[in-house]
């Protein structure tokens, strides 16, 4: 079976001496253009954001809040935030008041939909009483760990520059 070749075309009226070095091929001239990952799209709008202020110091926001302003998935946001926070970016909990006032209205609107229905009501008790056996537990055998975990130095990279 034989190939057939295109037939090449001249653009009239322009001269091939014009194109950059190295781009022979190309009609014109344009910047060459970078392939960025989502990833790398959204960490750098994140660290934009945060270096311009349009994220102010102390902001609180979450993983999903940011993922919704972007129309993504939380995952790059995740890894961009690890990767602010490997560079030197502050995150901090939520205070204390935030968290009290999140979980007074939690239970306000468990208590309406309590009113509202019966199935609603009816699960909602097993619940509570499971949850409040599990942070009976909790507090015993996972807080404890998880409390030495976050704070061990055993199994920790050296700092830079101190290790082989």
């Amino acid at each position: 079976m034989k190939s057939r070749k295109a037939p090449q075309r001249k653009a009239a009226g322009r001269s091939r001496a014009t194109a950059p070095a190295g781009a022979a091929d190309a009609p014109f001239a344009v910047p060459k253009l970078q392939r960025n990952t989502l990833n790398e799209e959204v960490y750098e709008q994140l660290k934009q954001a945060l270096m311009t202020g349009r994220i102010a110091p102390g902001s609180t926001m979450t993983i999903r809040s940011l993922a919704k302003s972007f129309g993504i998935s939380p995952m790059p946001v995740r890894e961009a935030l690890r990767r602010l926070v490997a560079s030197g970016t502050q995150l901090r909990a939520f205070p204390r008041a935030v968290l009290e006032a999140a979980e007074k209205a939690s239970y306000e609107v468990y208590a309406e939909m309590s009113v509202k229905s019966a199935h609603f009501k009816r699960i909602y008790g097993d619940w509570k009483k499971f949850r409040d056996e599990q942070f009976l537990w909790f507090r015993v055998a996972e807080g404890s760990y998880d409390n030495y975990t976050f704070s061990s130095k055993v199994g920790a990279a050296p700092a830079k520059g101190k290790g082989k």
